[in-house]
C-alpha cells in the first residue's frame, strides 16, 4: 500500500469514528434535553445507543449518568450499582458540580434500593455538598427531602423539619407546588412526633391548600 493509499484510509477511518462519536453525543444531548419532561422517551433513545458507540470514558460516564436517571424518572428500582458506579468513578475526579451532584445524588437511589441507609446518607450529603454550588433548584430540594426523610427515620425530628422546610424554599423556586406539599406534610408529620400539634396544623393547612390548587384529593393525604 502506498503512502497516499495509506493516508486516504487512515482519514476514512478517523472521519467515521468522528461522525460515529458526534452521532452519539449528539444523542446523549437529546436524551438529557427531554429527561425531565419525558423520560420515557429520553430512556428510548439511551436504549438506542450500542455500548461499542461509547468510545472514552467521558461517553461511558455520561451514558451511566443518564441511563441512572431515566431508571429513576421511570420508577425502574434497581439495587445494582454496577452502572452509576461507572459515572460516580468519573464525575467524582472530574465534570461540573452539576455532575458530581447528579451521580452522588443517584448513587443515593441505588443504596436506597438496597436498604443501606448509612451509605445513601452519605452518597446524599456528597450531593448536597456539589448541588448547593448550582442553581438546579429542583435538584436541591430532592436531595433535601431525601435526607430529612431518612433522618425521621432515624428519630432525629427536628433535623427533618429543617431539611424539609429547606425543601420547601428550593422546590418554590421552580413552582414545583406537589413537592412543596410532599415537603410540607413531612414538617407536619416531624412536628407530630415532637408533640407540636398546634405547629403541625399549619403545614396541614398549607399542604391541604396546594392539593386543592393541583386537583389533588385531600383524602390522600390522610
Amino acid at each position: 500500500m502506498n503512502g497516499l493509499c495509506y493516508t486516504l484510509l487512515v482519514f476514512i477511518l478517523l472521519s467515521s469514528l468522528s461522525c460515529t462519536e458526534s452521532t452519539t453525543t449528539s444523542a446523549l444531548d437529546h436524551a438529557a434535553v427531554i429527561m425531565n419532561e419525558k423520560p420515557d422517551s429520553a430512556k428510548l433513545v439511551l436504549d438506542g445507543i450500542r455500548r461499542s458507540e461509547l468510545k472514552n470514558r467521558a461517553l461511558k460516564a455520561r451514558f451511566a449518568l443518564l441511563y441512572s436517571q431515566a431508571m429513576d424518572k421511570c420508577y425502574i428500582d434497581t439495587d445494582n450499582d454496577s452502572l452509576i458506579s461507572v459515572a460516580l468513578k468519573y464525575y467524582s475526579k472530574r465534570g461540573t458540580n452539576h455532575e458530581k451532584a447528579l451521580a452522588y445524588y443517584y448513587k443515593g437511589v441505588v443504596l436506597r434500593n438496597k436498604g443501606n441507609t448509612e451509605a445513601e446518607v452519605n452518597a446524599l450529603l456528597e450531593a448536597q455538598k456539589y448541588a448547593s454550588k448550582t442553581q438546579d433548584y429542583y435538584l436541591n430540594g430532592l436531595i433535601c427531602n431525601q435526607l430529612a426523610r431518612l433522618y425521621s427515620g432515624q428519630q432525629q425530628y427536628l433535623e427533618s423539619f429543617e431539611l424539609y422546610s429547606k425543601g420547601v424554599h428550593e422546590f418554590e423556586k421552580v413552582d414545583s407546588k406537589i413537592n412543596v406539599m410532599t415537603a410540607y406534610l413531612g414538617m407536619r408529620s416531624s412536628l407530630i412526633a415532637v408533640k407540636q400539634y398546634e405547629r403541625a396544623n399549619i403545614y396541614t393547612v398549607k399542604a391541604y391548600k396546594i392539593a386543592k390548587e393541583i386537583g389533588l384529593s385531600q383524602s390522600l393525604l390522610l
